[in-house]
């Protein structure tokens, strides 16, 4: 994962503590607030790290696809023999 930017890395771990922190408001009896931000932190908390690691998952299989791909040459006229080619 130390190849994705750092704003994937450090969002999803952001919107987290900022949702237990306005969750922490419902303790001081703020619970509209706490309501109204903390799920959806969780929510998007979520959806960027699937976002991350289905990102990674995506180029690490390209690479492995770049790298899958074997170039077979056109047989050389010089080398073949004259009967391969009728």
């Amino acid at each position: 994962m130390y190849e994705l930017a750092a704003w994937r890395r450090w969002l999803p771990l952001s919107l987290a503590l900022l949702g237990i922190a306005v969750s922490l408001l419902r303790a001081e009896d703020v619970v509209p607030v706490a309501a109204l931000i903390a799920l959806p932190c969780y929510v998007a908390s979520v959806l960027f790290t699937q976002a991350g690691i289905q990102h990674a998952v995506d180029e690490e299989a390209a690479r492995h696809r770049r790298h899958d791909v074997v170039m077979i040459p056109a047989p050389d006229p010089d080398r073949t023999p004259a009967s391969a080619w009728g």
